[in-house]
């Protein structure tokens, strides 16, 4: 989708994820994220002709709403960007800005958390 190739197996990225695990040392619940990025210096917008790198991250999970068993929830005025817009599907960077939008108005709100809605009027996600 995002024309990103990498040169590791299924078995590398477990072997690569373990092994920052270890050096890391949590013995507490934990977020991975793995991130492909393009990695070449330049201008210029596109997704080919470019190198791809690999980063892994660990954290401490904690308890991601902070009110999980009676969460006070909105109706987002913000809506799921459409895969044919940026394909969320992908998870794609730049395309949480949405999703930092709808987080962000929530809270100031008062609300912990709100349901996002995608461009037919249906809930689509919470808001990550």
């Amino acid at each position: 989708m995002m024309n990103m190739q990498i040169p590791y197996d299924e078995e590398s990225l477990i072997q690569l994820t373990l092994d920052l695990l270890r050096t890391e040392g949590w013995q507490t619940d934990i977020y991975i994220r793995p991130l492909i990025y393009k990695a070449d210096l330049g201008i210029g917008v596109r997704l080919h002709d470019l190198k791809d790198e690999l980063t892994i991250f660990s954290m401490p999970f904690k308890q991601y709403v902070k009110n999980d068993t009676n969460a006070h929830v909105t109706i987002s005025s913000w809506r799921r960007i459409d895969d044919n817009v940026i394909p969320a599907r992908g998870k794609v960077s730049g395309a949480y800005a949405n999703s930092a939008l709808v987080k962000t108005d929530a809270a100031r709100a008062g609300f912990d958390e709100a349901l996002v809605l995608d461009h037919n009027g249906h809930v689509s996600e919470a808001a990550p």
